[in-house]
């Protein structure tokens, strides 16, 4: 099951649909209108940290800011922004667990 999620890009936010692989071991998401181009994904071995409030997004209200997380790797970061405190919670608390225990490649 994926939940929708807001990808902050250069030119914006973008809704994707947004899951974690079957293993465990890759966070994907998707456009939501299917196009390959809003394809993409991080591996979580790959991910240094996982930050509350995102970095580079420029958010103007604390709601976004406090729905708003960053997943940074060695190549970058990307920020994402939850609809709701629940998704926030459940994207958040997982993926700092799984980046804390995971191996480093």
């Amino acid at each position: 099951m994926a939940s929708q999620l807001l990808l902050w890009r250069e030119d914006g936010f973008h809704l994707r649909f947004v899951r974690m692989s079957a293993d465990l071991q890759h966070v994907l998401w998707e456009d939501v209108s299917g196009e390959p181009a809003g394809h993409g994904g991080v591996r979580v071995s790959e991910l240094v940290d996982v930050l509350p409030s995102a970095l580079s997004a420029r958010l103007q209200t604390r709601t976004a800011l406090a729905l708003s997380m960053s997943l940074v790797t060695n190549d970058g970061c990307f920020d994402f922004l939850a609809l709701a405190q629940e998704d926030w919670d459940v994207w958040y608390e997982g993926l700092r667990f799984l980046a804390e225990t995971s191996e480093p490649q």
